[in-house]
């Protein structure tokens, strides 16, 4: 018989198809979970170059050179930062009151 999908053997066709190719994609989809979680030790691991004691501690002072510089940078931006926003406030209170202008009279 015809109806709204073609044929019923057509339907039943489809429905097939449709199972099978969600039966393909779980199939894909587990196979690959299990290559990852198979292969997911082999190979991943990061080698680094032997460095002698010596060398390692010359890196690790390079590296804490680095961090202090750094560091006295941040805290001098950050200083002028603080500097700006006080005048920027002081600035703008002075202009809507006039209080500190009257301040220093």
């Amino acid at each position: 018989t015809m109806d709204g999908w073609g044929s019923l053997t057509m339907l039943i066709k489809r429905q097939n198809a449709e199972k099978y190719r969600k039966a393909q994609l779980r199939y894909d989809l587990q196979k690959r979970k299990e290559d990852f979680l198979n292969h997911e030790g082999t190979g991943s691991e990061l080698t680094f170059p032997e460095v002698s004691e010596f060398e390692m501690e010359k890196i690790k002072a390079e590296i804490r050179a680095n961090l202090k510089k750094e560091r006295i940078k941040n805290r001098f931006i950050s200083f002028w930062i603080l500097v700006a926003v006080i005048s920027f406030v002081a600035w703008f209170i002075n202009a809507k009151t006039g209080a500190i202008t009257e301040f220093l009279r």
